[in-house]
């Protein structure tokens, strides 16, 4: 048995402002647990990486030979992990430093295999934050991903054995590999949980993949719906799953933007 029970797994390019990123979980209150981190470039900041590793014995770093995407650099991560969980983090996000102990909490008490939480959006053009809210239960998570992926990844843990029994990210996804899995584990019959607390601060600027590629992450949403719903042979739900698609992707992109400095300034949730 492994003397680790979580392991954070990170894919980082070494842009931005990754450090103290990484520093959030780095410095957990939770007692047993490791954090992976993939270098998921061919050029990384070797000397930050060092300088980071000799502070932090628990810090175990991969370096990929080349870049392998979101889903390649986490599954890199995760073959190198020992935890009997795997807690995902990215790594422009901030954790809160109670995160890793209140979802073993959860997850053991509720006997789930894949946890989610609600968290905080913080945006380049303001200085407050918008309390991004999910469904709490199983029926009401799973409900929800049929029509949207309403998780954010960040703050995503599920049991190890369960990962890799799904066979991890699904690689061909460059983009929405999150909703891709939690599909995935749906038709696996994976039991999902939420934690009614914001356990994540997420950063939306201009260079994150969903305000900068947001068309491109969008066919590959889609995808991931058509896959799920041929699996299950469910050819009544595309015409609604096409529908949805084309209302979102021929909108203006910057009503989605619009929309979210409103709700901002006006210090609304979501």
């Amino acid at each position: 048995m492994s003397d680790v029970d979580v392991s954070v797994i990170c894919g980082s390019m070494n842009r931005g402002d990754w450090v103290a990123s990484l520093e959030s979980v780095l410095n957990q209150d939770y007692p047993s647990y490791e954090v992976v981190l993939a270098i998921d470039t061919p050029d990384p900041d070797r000397e930050g990486v060092a300088a980071l590793q000799q502070r932090y014995e628990h810090l175990k770093v991969v370096f990929n030979p080349r870049n392998l995407g979101p889903a390649g650099a986490r599954n890199a991560a995760a073959r190198a992990a020992r935890g009997r969980i795997l807690a995902v983090h990215d790594d422009d996000d901030y954790a809160a430093p109670h995160r890793l102990s209140r979802i073993v909490a959860y997850m053991d008490a509720n006997d789930v295999d894949l946890v989610c939480s609600y968290a905080h959006w913080r945006f380049v053009y303001s200085d407050r934050t918008m309390l991004k809210r999910m469904p709490l239960t199983d029926e009401g998570l799973k409900a929800a991903l049929e029509r949207r992926n309403c998780i954010e990844h960040a703050t995503v843990a599920i049991k190890a054995e369960r990962f890799r029994e799904l066979g991890g990210y699904n690689e061909t996804f460059r983009y929405s590999e999150d909703k891709e899995l939690y599909l995935r584990a749906i038709r696996r019959g994976l039991k999902f949980g939420c934690i009614d607390e914001p356990l994540v601060e997420i950063f939306f600027g201009e260079s994150r993949i969903t305000t900068g590629k947001r068309k491109v992450l969008m066919l590959y949403s889609l995808a991931a719906s058509l896959l799920h719903n041929a699996e299950q042979q469910r050819t009544d739900r595309v015409p609604a799953v096409l529908f949805r698609f084309a209302l979102r992707f021929f909108m203006p992109s910057a009503l989605p933007r619009l929309r979210r400095k409103v709700l901002a300034r006006l210090g609304r949730n979501v």
